[in-house]
């Protein structure tokens, strides 16, 4: 029986799961509740696990068993607080919210092991690892990770006609998508040729998302909680907390569409009945904004730089690009395309479903890989530049970057260094832009000590690569006498 096309879009607020039907077209498929998304919210109470809807509601009444916006603790040893009175790795929680998707799923395809799974573009090393073993902890066999922003524009180019069913075009466009989620912000420019569906650069915020707007939004709630109730405090309690959370929540949905929200919160024999306006939310809010406006600019920037536009520093957004795609529930936001529009000039593109274009997408993708296709029809970037910690010519300890970020994957450099005194070395593999290594994220660690004694300032050459999903590995060589060291060796992950 061949395998069903499935793609899955692991949100950090909502998720949803695809395919790509008989005729070729990617459909969302219903939960068990018969929602075509699921609340990315677990809930665990004692043995049982319980994962979206219902879980998403218990969170007002039993805290303490709910965990929420687990896709931001990737990386972390733990998820921020213990579950039910026990402390998890956050990939073990998201491995819970696979096992329902699949589960729901296989309702619809039937069993299935393969699936095109979502990251944001701007996951590092270590979260797109982590996402790998939570597929796997749930017994999915991940065929790729592919970007959001660049599943989103597969997806639309077909939709929109500008791409066939084939992923064939006849003519060329700049593509930026525009991903704003529940938890991560992503700006990615795209080249789409006839040939190739290529990455340009991509930068965002790894804490930047509609929950942002949302806390903003619970701290208003619990200033006019305050005032209407002689300094009673909401938030000083987890349900409180909640409460207001899932007020704002709500009344930042009714605010994309009304003018105003009406909030009403009864606490702890304590009550607030306010209304809250469109211009209030959009002004205790602009600088969130503002920070999606500086990554877009970044990206524009870097995009001129590496494509040689003639336009040069002074290019303008119609100069570098044809399209401005929307995705992400958060771009629902009247403000989100108000301030595309005032500082492009592009009319963006909302034809998308916000919460199933992903998906769509990497069901799509996963189609063309279960096909077969030889080509590399998608390339995407690295996000991050990839180092080593080394000294320079003047003995400093510096980042010597390996891998320059918005290096087409897959990629693999090699640099040369010099054994120092001791004849040992702690490798040091860093992410990030800066010298210093302070400023960078540490990926890995490892005593590199070759079995014959080596001279002082013996070459070693240190080989790190990126795979197409982002993922680094590399080994270290003895030039002098052959001997390979690998890095980034694979662990096994506990449950």
């Amino acid at each position: 029986m061949r395998e069903p096309a499935v793609g899955i879009d692991l949100g950090t607020t909502f998720s949803v799961v695809a395919f790509v039907d008989q005729d070729g077209k990617p459909r969302t498929i219903s939960n068990s509740d018969g929602d075509l998304t699921t609340p990315s919210v677990v809930l665990v109470d004692g043995e049982s696990v319980i994962v979206g809807k219902e879980a998403h509601k218990a969170a007002v009444v039993e805290p303490d068993l709910v965990a929420s916006f687990a896709k931001r603790d990737m990386g972390n040893e733990f998820y921020r607080r213990s579950v039910g009175g026990n402390q998890y790795p956050p990939e073990v929680l998201l491995s819970f919210i696979l096992e329902k998707l699949k589960r729901d799923a296989e309702r619809v395809v039937g069993p299935f092991g393969k699936a095109v799974v979502t990251v944001p573009a701007f996951f590092n090393d270590t979260r797109r690892k982590r996402t790998l073993e939570a597929a796997a902890l749930a017994g999915i066999e991940v065929l790729e990770l592919i970007n959001e922003p660049t599943a989103a524009a597969l997806v639309q180019g077909i939709q929109s006609g500008f791409l066939d069913a084939s992923g064939s075009t006849d003519r060329q466009e700049m593509v930026l998508v525009y991903d704003l989620g529940g938890g991560t912000f992503d700006v990615t420019i795209m080249r789409i040729t006839a040939d190739r569906f290529q990455t340009i650069t991509s930068d965002g915020e790894m804490f930047l998302g509609g929950g942002d707007w949302d806390e903003r939004i619970a701290d208003w709630i619990a200033d006019q909680f305050r005032e209407q109730n002689r300094g009673c405090e909401l938030l000083e309690d987890a349900r409180g907390r909640n409460r207001a959370f899932k007020e704002a929540e709500d009344a930042k949905r009714t605010l994309s569409t009304m003018k105003k929200a009406r909030i009403m919160i009864d606490h702890g024999g304590n009550s607030l009945n306010s209304v809250l306006e469109r211009h209030v939310f959009e002004e205790m809010t602009s600088d969130l904004l503002d920070r999606t406006l500086r990554a877009m600019e970044r990206a524009k920037k870097a995009a001129v730089e590496k494509t040689e536009n003639p336009a040069g520093s002074r290019a303008d957004w119609t100069d570098v690009i044809t399209r401005i795609i929307l995705v992400g529930g958060s771009t629902r936001m009247p403000a989100v395309s108000e301030m595309i529009r005032r500082e492009t000039g592009i009319e963006p593109d909302c034809s998308l479903s916000a919460d199933e274009a992903v998906a769509h997408g990497a069901a799509v993708y996963a189609g063309l890989l279960l096909n077969g296709s030889k080509t590399r029809y998608v390339e995407n970037v690295s996000t991050h530049s990839i180092g080593v910690v080394a000294k320079d010519s003047e003995g400093v300890r510096r980042n010597q970057i390996v891998i320059p970020r918005n290096s087409t994957l897959p990629a693999e450099f090699k640099r040369e260094f010099r054994m120092p005194e001791s004849g040992k070395v702690l490798l040091t593999i860093l992410e990030g832009e800066s010298a210093n290594p302070g400023h960078c994220t540490v990926l890995h660690k490892q005593p590199v000590i070759p079995q014959q004694a080596l001279p002082h300032r013996s070459r070693v050459r240190v080989t790190l690569s990126l795979t197409v999903d982002g993922c680094v590995r590399g080994d270290v060589h003895f030039l002098k006498t052959g001997e390979r060291i690998p890095l980034l060796q694979k662990k096994t992950k506990r449950r």
